[in-house]
């Protein structure tokens, strides 16, 4: 069989090669965050399998190699998972990767396992299958679902994904001036291309399958040059700035703020102690006021060593060190049956919030629920049997 190149074709197998390199040098490169690196290397692999369809169908070679059918379309359904966990992982660098994270990948097994009387097939049964069913002419109702389905999943995680890097960006500014923030902007500005990019994406394919009745195959040829374009902006723009797309979390990029300070590792840690003991024993995180400043004339440190201390001993900056413990102060209080008849606003308050939105926001991010769910199971943990 003759095998036809031309200019999509080959403008595929490059992307293709690609993305399967930058795979490979993030599963292999030391800088930044391996369990991070790894997230971003699974994107990059997916992308580039996912549009192995459109240069074997360029090409012809599906027909060749007809064990390859139904598999590229697969690994759209990792595009959405890679995202949401690469931007968890930024946003809160200590997050390893749980069990319970595997359901993010549920559906790409799933489809293996719908597939599999098909994918097990030998090549003649599936090659007699080809001359039968003529996919290029008509697009079963299965890969139709399919379509639909792997960009709605897509999209909703990069929603998703959208939105907390937002959330924790408007945090991050609240406490740090820094030009550190250009993490925020780079995710921030990809994530808005790439759900116009799918959005555009959904248009398409309703317009070829609704109104030209026809298979979308003609936009697979697109697709597969835009995503190709896509790695090889990713590869230069990975050379050009290296920091930017090499993981460092978010909440350990001030190091080379505190490289003159005075303080030794030793003293650090031991102002750290000295400052959780205040805060322990005087509590002045009940004050919705708080500030950098004030924390600074109590423990009587400055207050550029006092950010120094929290970031390097305690991991953390300035609002999350502080909401940490009023945290934990409603934690007490919503366990105790003595407030359970007290308002969540009036706890929230009580314990230094002075913004309902920000208490339910850190509250759920420390403690994976909402308060009310944590007051409602903790009382049915200490209810009377």
């Amino acid at each position: 069989m003759q095998i036809s190149v031309n200019a999509a074709s080959l403008i595929s197998l490059l992307g293709m090669v690609q993305g399967l390199f930058l795979s490979f040098v993030l599963l292999r490169i030391k800088k930044g965050h391996p369990l991070t690196n790894r997230y971003l290397s699974l994107l990059m692999a997916a992308l580039a399998l996912s549009i192995s369809f459109g240069f074997l169908y360029e090409t012809g070679l599906f027909r060749q190699w007809p064990h390859i059918i139904g598999i590229p379309i697969a690994f759209r359904l990792l595009f959405g998972p890679a995202i949401f966990l690469y931007v968890s992982h930024c946003i809160d660098p200590r997050r390893s990767f749980r069990r319970i994270d595997l359901l993010h990948f549920l559906p790409f097994f799933m489809y293996f396992v719908i597939k599999l009387p098909f994918l097990t097939q030998t090549a003649e049964q599936k090659a007699a299958w080809l001359g039968t069913h003529s996919p290029l002419v008509q697009y079963s109702p299965f890969y139709t679902v399919l379509e639909f389905f792997t960009t709605i999943q897509a999209l909703s995680y990069f929603a998703v994904s959208y939105h907390r890097v937002r959330t924790f960006h408007s945090e991050f500014m609240n406490t740090q001036s820094d030009g550190h923030n250009l993490h925020f902007r780079w995710i921030i500005l990809g994530l808005k291309l790439i759900i116009g990019y799918f959005i555009i994406g959904i248009l398409g394919f309703t317009f070829v399958m609704l109104l030209l009745k026809s298979a979308p195959f003609v936009l697979f040829k697109w697709v597969a040059i835009t995503v190709s374009m896509v790695l090889f902006l990713a590869g230069y723009f990975g050379i050009l700035y290296p920091d930017y797309f090499l993981s460092v979390p978010f909440r350990s990029v001030k190091a080379k703020k505190y490289e003159k300070s005075p303080l030794s590792q030793k003293e650090i840690e031991q102002l750290f102690r000295q400052i959780s003991e205040l805060m322990e024993n005087q509590r002045p995180y009940l004050n919705p006021g708080l500030s950098l400043g004030d924390l600074s004339e109590l423990i009587k440190i400055p207050a550029h060593h006092v950010s120094q201390i929290l970031s390097e001993a305690g991991g953390v900056n300035f609002f999350t060190f502080v909401n940490g413990y009023r945290i934990q102060e409603a934690r007490r209080r919503l366990s105790d049956l003595r407030y359970h008849e007290e308002n969540l606003l009036d706890i929230l308050y009580d314990c230094g919030f002075n913004s309902k939105s920000t208490f339910n926001a850190t509250f759920k991010r420390l403690t994976h629920q909402t308060p009310t769910q944590f007051r409602k199971e903790q009382h049915n943990k200490i209810k009377p049997s």
